[in-house]
């Protein structure tokens, strides 16, 4: 399961051949790139799709190999006056933001069963700010966030919400990426936070599938720390 390549191989060619060889029986395996190849338009789906040929086109696509052309009548050009440059926040596609619904790093996590290619990286930036700025949190983000790792194509935060905002489920919502001051935690509550995940992390060294592949040091700065007790642990 946690098989990983250390050379030019990628990990999609691994996880690829280990579906197609392992998990798959060779009567059971799918021939197809040996089907024939076929290019068809995306207006011609288009009018199977208004023709209410769904059915037919679907098996179609299911029995040969397809590669789907664009033309230029399947596009909104950039001259075209139906193409709206300053669309909406809430509509762009390149943002997301997906916050657990109780404690813990669940928004964070997948199922490896129907991910195996799932990796989450812990690599805690204190000095790193949220750029959550459309992200509704439902607080103030001023001093609240811990950048700790990433996950494919996500950076992963712990938020500190107000006690008196938890407790109080029927406060006014603030505007989505409220923000009175920097992101950034502040240096007394990350330094609780990160030892209290090093901490947890002591506590899961038999569980298999936690691994350390580049350990290093702390870098401490050069003037002494005040290190406050604290009963995080």
């Amino acid at each position: 399961m946690h098989l990983q390549s250390g050379d030019s191989v990628p990990q999609s060619e691994i996880a690829s051949s280990m579906l197609n060889n392992v998990f798959r029986s060779a009567n059971e395996r799918d021939v197809y790139e040996a089907r024939a190849l076929q290019e068809i338009s995306l207006t011609s789906l288009r009018h199977q799709y208004e023709t209410h040929m769904a059915s037919r086109a679907m098996y179609n696509l299911l029995s040969v190999r397809t590669r789907i052309k664009l033309e230029d009548r399947d596009q909104f050009l950039q001259n075209d006056p139906r193409t709206v440059w300053n669309a909406n926040a809430d509509k762009r596609l390149d943002y997301i933001c997906a916050m657990g619904s109780k404690l813990g790093l669940h928004a964070a996590l997948t199922n490896r069963a129907n991910d195996i290619e799932y990796e989450f990286a812990m690599d805690i930036k204190p000095g790193l700010s949220f750029a959550g700025k459309y992200a509704q949190l439902g607080a103030d983000q001023k001093e609240s966030l811990l950048r700790i790792g990433s996950r494919p194509g996500e950076d992963v935060y712990i938020y500190m919400c107000l006690t008196e905002v938890l407790e109080n489920i029927h406060s006014p919502v603030p505007e989505p990426g409220w923000c009175t001051g920097n992101t950034r935690m502040n240096s007394k509550h990350s330094r609780i936070l990160t030892v209290f995940i090093a901490h947890c992390l002591s506590l899961m060294r038999d569980v298999t599938s936690v691994h350390c592949t580049q350990p290093y040091d702390i870098p401490l700065p050069p003037h002494p720390m005040d290190w406050t007790i604290t009963n995080a642990l």
